[in-house]
């Protein structure tokens, strides 16, 4: 009831403040928004299974969704505990997750974070991540490269290196979810420390 109740109130925090930002990554009612730089893209979807998992300090939801066309992407999403924090950068977590052997940034600006990761069997999985004061990490990833060039292009923006085009393709089972998240890796890794700078909360 106790790890409830902290769940519940960092949530809350990270909505109040979350107007502060500039960036956000959500999953609701099969909707995938990224507001970034003021721009709204969304895209639509279908939930095929959603998980929820609880390490302790670290509450986990993590969603298969197939896209209008008929491609996989995962949406996944964890809180911190309101005393603790992320322990490293948004691309060293992502790296330890997915046990990458590199993390290639595409696009990093304001807490947005595009990504083509080269995991430990030589494949290539693209990537976007954003980041909240370092007691929220939201990700998604399987998209095409195609989808990313578009959503640059929606952006505005421009990718920091050549894009790799044969990249993995999800086919929406449960093998699907990539990441390796455990208790000895968000504990003892450890992905999450014990708050440094609070909020006063």
């Amino acid at each position: 009831m106790h790890n409830i109740k902290r769940y519940l109130f960092a949530t809350i925090a990270m909505f109040i403040l979350s107007g502060c930002g500039v960036t956000r990554l959500s999953l609701s009612n099969n909707k995938l928004l990224l507001q970034a730089d003021g721009k709204n893209l969304k895209t639509e979807g279908t939930s095929i299974a959603k998980e929820f998992n609880n390490f302790g300090k670290l509450f986990l939801t993590q969603e298969i969704v197939k896209l209008s066309d008929s491609s996989i992407i995962v949406y996944e999403k964890a809180v911190v505990d309101s005393d603790y924090e992320l322990n490293f950068s948004t691309s060293r977590t992502i790296g330890i997750l997915f046990e990458a052997r590199s993390v290639m940034p595409i696009y990093i600006k304001k807490g947005l974070h595009i990504y083509q990761l080269e995991l430990k069997d030589g494949r290539i999985l693209n990537l976007v991540a954003e980041q909240f004061a370092d007691q929220q990490i939201s990700f998604v990833y399987g998209m095409s490269t195609n989808h990313i060039r578009e959503m640059l292009n929606e952006l505005d923006v421009k990718s920091s290196r050549p894009l790799i085009d044969r990249v993995v393709k999800l086919d929406g089972s449960k093998k699907s979810i990539l990441s390796r998240w455990s208790m000895h890796m968000v504990n003892f890794a450890p992905l999450i420390t014990p708050q440094r700078l609070g909020f006063g909360f």
